[in-house]
């Protein structure tokens, strides 16, 4: 063999252990991108100058365009759309440029992303469960008491520990916002004591699982009636009785005839929530969107309390702690009821159950035994 020939075995023999080692190298520089995108504890634009350049195959003109599809019952004129619309400014800081756009129809915004002529979504927790039973239960019957408890929740839920959670099947969670608790509702002054809803049917809305298996479970009957129905039919004393997010009172306060009755324990929380198409949404893009929601949490809930202050105080009926104490276990019955028939996620009631210990320790579930039983 000649010296030439011996000098090119030599370099094709070390040609494997070269590219192996670039190889690596790469991997590493991804590795310590990656890292730098998740760590909330690093400023801000550190993590956004990583995220351009982990990802840098997705910018245009050094952006990142994404295609947002929003639910807002009065479209481009209501709440939701509004504060999605002010979030495009934010956006643009850490290199994503949105194009929102507005449905009135839930279901037509679904069929349209399904479709993926979206790249997020924007709908009622409820209407999740096809994309994250994670993040539908949520809005679980007694799970999350109040908006402390909420807050909480939220702040575990933006943390870069809980990423792998929030992602299935080709989709991913990219923020939760509140839209108040809901609560059962009497248009009629007989019906002034929560354990009198017992006597007939209670309405909810369509597509609202939880709530309406609430309803069956203290009514016995649920008759569920589009929004625009319900809220004629209840403000018309013709519905004796509804469970509904709080939202929904000042939508019908210009047609009520008299006074009504809020009884002033929750049921559940309504939230709205951003769902994305995973390979549309990095998982530090992701981390960062949810983040944003979490940064957006009191503002949120400044327009759930204007919402509430249009509800005359005189509306407002207390429930005695003893009645309030059952419902509690009775929430829990219903919660294990629905996990059960699959409706529920066994991950995401764990992880309110320890919310509520939490906050709560002294609580009858937060008990050795309870908490086994719940486990088993």
């Amino acid at each position: 063999m000649n010296r030439l020939s011996l000098i090119a075995v030599l370099l094709v023999s070390l040609l494997p252990l070269h590219v192996s080692g670039l190889e690596a190298n790469d991997q590493r520089r991804l590795q310590r991108l990656d890292s730098t995108i998740m760590n909330p504890n690093l400023p801000l634009a550190q993590r956004i100058r990583a995220l351009k350049q982990r990802h840098a195959d997705l910018l245009v003109d050094g952006k990142i365009h994404r295609r947002f599809c929003v639910w807002d019952p009065l479209g481009r004129g209501g709440p939701i759309y509004a504060t999605v619309h002010e979030q495009t400014l934010r956006s643009l800081h850490y290199g994503l440029v949105l194009a929102v756009e507005a449905y009135q129809d839930e279901d037509a915004l679904l069929a349209a992303f399904e479709q993926r002529q979206c790249d997020a979504a924007l709908v009622r927790g409820n209407r999740v469960y096809e994309f994250s039973r994670f993040a539908a239960t949520l809005e679980a019957i007694g799970g999350v008491p109040d908006r402390r408890h909420l807050q909480v929740l939220m702040q575990v839920l933006a943390s870069p520990k809980l990423a792998d959670k929030l992602s299935h099947n080709g989709y991913t969670l990219l923020g939760v916002a509140p839209l108040g608790e809901s609560y059962f509702f009497a248009s009629q002054s007989d019906l002034a004591q929560l354990n009198q809803l017992r006597q007939g049917p209670i309405a909810v809305v369509p597509n609202e699982p939880s709530l309406q298996a609430a309803a069956q479970y203290l009514g016995g009957q649920a008759t569920v009636i589009p929004l625009a129905q319900l809220v004629d039919g209840f403000a018309r004393q013709q519905l004796p009785a509804m469970l509904a997010p709080v939202a929904v009172y000042p939508v019908m306060s210009g047609q009520l005839r008299q006074p009504v009755h809020i009884f002033d324990v929750p049921v559940a929380q309504s939230t709205i929530q951003m769902i994305g198409h995973s390979e549309r949404f990095p998982t530090g893009l992701a981390q960062m969107l949810r983040e944003d929601f979490l940064f957006k949490f009191d503002s949120y809930m400044r327009r759930v309390d204007q919402e509430r202050r249009a509800i005359p105080p005189a509306s407002w009926k207390p429930v005695a702690e003893q009645v309030q104490a059952q419902l509690q276990r009775d929430w829990h019955q219903l919660r294990q009821r629905l996990l059960q028939q699959g409706l529920y996620d066994q991950e995401m009631l764990a992880l309110q159950r320890k919310v509520r210990c939490r906050i709560n320790p002294q609580s009858w579930e937060c008990e050795a035994n309870a908490v086994a039983a719940e486990q088993r």
